[in-house]
């Protein structure tokens, strides 16, 4: 069945209305759950009342869902691989996300990180819908987005098809944090153009890495890690604004940035395009956050 055209009335999006309030929104982990991600995408899509309004609690009190097979593990890993390959034959560059930007991917290293507004050390592919699609990923990835799209409340393809002229616009992100030196600052992701974080795992600690790592901040403001309850082709969500980062990736190695070696993901973001003055981003708290102020 063609979802887009099966689905009609959006429940969600009255439940988000009448519980959110930036005064309630969540800030610590809740409870951690796993489940399949087949079984999940049904039920949102079914819309019993019930699961409706259990869910969206669920998620706004700082709940984390671990879905299992989310994606293919050997799609996962054939992309991580084709994209290290990509990433060693083609120049580091960066764009705004204005009309017209192409796909491009950066090495964010520890100097330029002071450029951005949290401590985020990384290799990150970006994609646009606008663009042509070279690895062959939107038809795969807009299959899921479209169900955690509607979950928040939203049509199914919101924003596809948006220029950055528009206002809102999607953005794939595929991240390497590599080995020695990876790592993203505890932060608050925004909330207004989506009500869930997502991520898609496409590394395993053992095998990739060894050290380090997703985790939840706890209310005792402990880092809860969860990377052991992951495996390639999980995804995980959380409520934006519930805090979360990623731990230093075999902190201590020397540090190779053409190494494969490190924490994959994938990041699904509808994000405010530079079109806009003052864009709703995220922001880092773990100077805040962590030393009490």
């Amino acid at each position: 069945m063609n979802i887009k055209q099966g689905v009609s009335e959006n429940l969600y999006r009255k439940e988000w209305e009448s519980i959110e309030d930036e005064k309630t929104q969540p800030r610590y982990l809740g409870k951690l759950i796993t489940t399949s991600y087949k079984e999940f995408s049904k039920k949102v899509l079914e819309q019993d009342p019930r699961f409706v309004r259990e869910i969206v609690q669920s998620l706004y009190s700082g709940d984390v869902y671990i879905l299992k097979q989310g994606f293919s593990g050997k799609f996962l890993r054939d992309l991580s691989s084709i994209l290290h390959q990509h990433g060693k034959q083609t120049s580091s560059s960066f764009h705004k996300m204005l009309d017209g930007c192409p796909d491009f991917h950066r090495v964010i290293t520890p100097e330029l990180a002071k450029n951005y507004s949290l401590r985020q050390i990384k290799h990150s592919y970006y994609f646009f819908p606008w663009n042509n699609d070279p690895f062959n990923l939107l038809e795969s990835v807009n299959k899921r987005w479209r169900i955690f799209k509607f979950l928040g409340g939203f049509p199914l393809d919101a924003y596809e098809n948006n220029l950055p002229s528009t206002g809102v616009v999607d953005r794939l992100q595929i991240a390497q944090y590599p080995s020695g030196v990876g790592e993203l600052e505890l932060h608050s992701d925004p909330y207004l153009n989506q009500k869930i974080a997502i991520s898609g795992i496409m590394s395993k600690r053992g095998m990739d890495y060894k050290t380090g790592g997703a985790y939840i901040l706890n209310s005792n403001k402990e880092k809860t890690d969860i990377e052991d309850d992951m495996d390639i082709g999980d995804i995980y969500l959380v409520y934006p604004t519930v805090f979360h980062g990623v731990e230093t990736i075999d902190k201590g190695n020397e540090v190779d940035w053409s190494s494969f070696s490190g924490r994959w993901f994938m990041g699904l973001y509808s994000n405010a395009s530079d079109c806009y003055a003052k864009r709703h981003t995220c922001y880092g708290v773990e100077d805040q956050v962590l030393s009490g102020g």
